[in-house]
């Protein structure tokens, strides 16, 4: 039967075959187009079973083999077709796609770059060649040809939505949010694009944005683990916690064996201050993943606030065993031995931490806070200066970090204003005019939004402009300790001691704390020393912490002062935290708020005659203890929670006015 061929089961004749064979060709094509797979490959079966060297048809069925995920057959069905038609850059491209699904990138590029040989504005073949190349950790190479594919057609969606995703993986988050707002203009359906526009959201750390792409996502897939899971995670650090509890239950009912979803959960539910739940929670995950070394740092942290120290430390050596090189559990697990009493243990593990990871800043500032406690400040004080060599001194390492990279109008202000003050005291005059002028000329192009403590990021030319200067340490004054005492002797020890213990709450204030030598030395080290980094209060004003260059011999000597002339009300409580805050008086001070501590210390230093309104200034006391299963973002942050809870107790509260070298105690 030489001169018959069979088409769906029908023998034809030779002088029907041609037209037959085009007819079925275009039905296949249709099918193609409108998704019907299945219709399409049986029509190209038939076409090719009447003629093996069709090349249309071995293209099409290569293609919709691909599509099956039928990667084999595919590969040899489209390298048949190339052979045939060698200048086809579709085939190329084509034959490329399946290379790549099957990790053969290196192919992939070859034919990619062989489309593009034959057809430069071929801007599919582009698009898909920066995604192998982003594969193979070519990222210089991915962008160019993105960025070549949108250069040949600028409303090429898909092109936009990949440059976006690759600038997520750079770090440049600005750039990816950029990219991918661009994508949704020309596609707003483009699938991926608002969860790779969550991420970006998310790592900038605008998250209300990212919760909104997040929930975007879950409008068109309601059962997409990944977006319940960031979704629960950026709720989470919005303090939302029944929200991101409820979205990690939703994770966990898409996929019940997600060690992700139950570590979640038990770290939210932890912060809720429900940390028996948390335990089964963390439990369940282990029991999934026994080599979880992130799990078992997670229980860890929970069994840390439960006060289960040598549960906490097991379960931190369990992660390191998994993970030798595991910083931050080591780093946990150096608290937990230092709060057991293990010192030598503790330093033991922070240097170990810093032998191999001299980058680590936690386990310098966490070295220095043992040794100030165990007496030995100077070598405390060392450890706090390697501290801020690391994390503020311009080096590599440090270069992208968010306090870098954003700043508010009241923070570039109040630099500007420093850089004057010293170089109005002669303290290295051309240098702090240089700066302060440099400033000014920044704060007056930069487009600021109406709110002065609104966070912004530094433009590139900006941050070029700053990146030496900005949030660094460029002036350090010295802050000795004094002879003698730093407290005034002059104060009734006994009398402070007494007031303080005969309130329910136990609290006291008291005046002259400080002696003179000590106040004014303390005040010429805040004046002068750039170390006011921290601008990301709601009030607007600055802070300086200890671990980040507040840190100076006096300081260390006043709270060790303190421990001894007020034994029964500081027992053996040590220092772990100190900060100092400077405040604009055109904007909020510190909202109603509690602090972790057994014993809150505050000191005001700056003289009666700067505060022009004596109304203002001044602290509240109420006698309410947080609720013990408020998390810190809730009793530090949730100004609605806290003013319902403070509505329902209706405690005594004491005003204590605002006083230079006034000092006030409280529990």
């Amino acid at each position: 039967m030489s001169d018959t061929e069979t088409i769906n089961g029908r023998l034809l004749p030779e002088h029907e075959k041609a037209v037959s064979l085009e007819e079925h060709l275009e039905l296949a094509i249709q099918n193609h187009m409108d998704g019907k797979l299945t219709e399409a490959e049986y029509l190209c079966q038939g076409i090719l079973h009447a003629d093996p060297n069709h090349s249309v048809a071995l293209h099409l069925l290569g293609v919709i083999y691909y599509q099956l995920g039928k990667n084999r057959p595919a590969a040899d069905l489209l390298s048949q077709a190339l052979t045939l038609c060698p200048d086809s850059a579709e085939l190329h491209n084509n034959l490329a796609l399946v290379k790549h699904a099957v990790g053969k990138f290196d192919d992939a590029v070859t034919l990619y770059q062989e489309a593009i040989s034959i057809m430069p504005g071929y801007m599919e073949a582009h698009n898909n060649l920066g995604i192998t190349f982003q594969e193979l950790g070519c990222l210089n190479e991915a962008q160019e040809h993105y960025e070549k594919a949108i250069s040949i057609n600028p409303n090429y969606a898909n092109a936009y939505s990949n440059l976006g995703n690759l600038f997520n993986e750079l770090g440049k988050f600005d750039d990816a949010i950029y990219q991918l707002k661009k994508a949704l203009l020309i596609k707003p359906d483009l699938a991926g694009v608002y969860f790779n526009l969550g991420i970006a959201f998310h790592q900038s750390g605008l998250l209300e944005n990212a919760a909104e792409s997040y929930q975007k996502v879950l409008v068109s897939d309601p059962n997409s683990y990944n977006a319940h899971i960031n979704l629960g995670s950026v709720f989470q650090e919005l303090g939302r916690l029944d929200k991101a509890t409820a979205h990690y239950n939703k994770a966990l009912a898409i996929k019940d064996d997600s060690v992700d979803a139950y570590s979640n959960l038990a770290n939210a539910l932890a912060e809720q201050g429900k940390l028996d739940q948390a335990v089964e929670f963390h439990k369940k995950a282990i029991a999934i993943d026994p080599d979880s070394a992130e799990e078992h740092y997670n229980f860890g942290n929970t069994l840390k606030k439960l006060n289960n120290l040598k549960g906490a430390a097991a379960e931190y050596q369990k992660a390191i065993k998994v993970k030798p090189e595991y910083t931050d559990a080591r780093n946990n697990l150096g608290l937990v031995l230092y709060a057991l009493g293990d010192l030598t243990a503790a330093r033991a593990e922070y240097l170990s931490i810093l032998k191999n990871n001299p980058d680590y800043a936690d386990a310098y500032s966490n070295l220095a806070i043992m040794l100030n406690a165990s007496g030995h400040r100077l070598e405390a004080m060392d450890f706090y200066k390697k501290r801020m060599d690391v994390a503020r001194g311009y080096n590599k390492h440090n270069r992208g970090q968010s306090t870098f990279s954003f700043t508010t109008r009241t923070k570039i202000l109040h630099d500007i204003e420093q850089f004057k003050y010293l170089a109005s005291i002669g303290h290295k005059k051309s240098k702090f005019i240089s700066l302060a002028k440099k400033y000014k000329l920044l704060e007056q192009e930069i487009s600021w939004p109406d709110d002065k403590t609104a966070q912004i990021r530094l433009s590139d030319r900006h941050l070029k402009i700053l990146r030496e200067t900005y949030n660094r340490p460029l002036n350090l004054l010295k802050a000795p300790e004094v002879v003698g005492s730093s407290i005034n002797k002059a104060i009734d020890v006994k009398k402070i001691t007494s007031d303080y213990f005969s309130e329910t709450y136990n609290k006291t204030y008291f005046d002259e704390f400080l002696t003179q030598e000590t106040l004014c030395s303390l005040r010429n080290f805040l004046l002068g020393s750039t170390i006011w980094f921290d601008f990301n209060y709601k009030g607007g004003y600055l802070g300086a912490m200890l671990h980040d260059g507040l840190a100076c011999p006096l300081l260390l000597q006043i709270a060790s002062d303190l421990r001894h002339t007020f034994p029964e009300i500081f027992k053996n409580h040590q220092l772990t935290q100190l900060w100092a805050y400077k405040y604009d008086s055109q904007l909020n001070g510190i909202s109603t708020h509690a602090d972790f501590a057994a014993v809150n210390v505050n000191f005001w230093i700056t003289p009666d005659a700067a505060n022009l309104n004596p109304k203002s200034g001044g602290l509240v006391v109420y006698d309410a203890e947080a609720p013990l299963d408020w998390n810190f973002k809730s009793y530090n942050n949730d100004q609605i929670r806290i003013k319902e809870f403070l509505a329902e107790k209706s405690p005594m509260k004491t005003i204590i006015p605002y006083s230079e070298n006034r000092i006030v105690l409280f529990n």
